[in-house]
């Protein structure tokens, strides 16, 4: 008589739990609860908890949509026409702080419009 193949061992027994599982995972379902039916609930099955208390299905008052709020931008008075680009070659590492300095002069105020 042969040995069995260990990879024909582990995979039967991949199987077999894989299939224990799908049997526990299907007999575990929550056959009994309630259903939103249109717009009242029903049973389904013999639920143990008692009827949900709120509303259900399309005669349900949705929460009011809130609008959202624009915005406009206005331009500050002393707006710098200078480049917005920053440049961080080496030769220019050292007047970073100035071109910070400047490219965070072009603020904008967002006033609520």
């Amino acid at each position: 008589m042969t040995k069995p193949n260990p990879t024909t061992i582990v995979l039967s027994i991949l199987c077999i739990l894989l299939l224990a599982t799908t049997v526990v995972l299907f007999l575990r379902k929550d056959g009994d609860t309630w259903v939103c039916n249109g717009i009242e609930w029903v049973k389904h099955g013999n639920p143990s908890a008692l009827k949900p208390a709120q509303p259900c299905g399309e005669g349900v008052a949705t929460s009011p949509t809130i609008n959202p709020v624009k915005y406009t931008e206005f331009p500050i008075n002393n707006y710098s026409s200078s480049t917005t680009e920053i440049d961080i070659s080496y030769n220019n590492i050292k007047s970073l702080p100035s071109q910070i300095d400047r490219f965070t002069n072009l603020q904008v105020f967002i006033l609520k419009g």
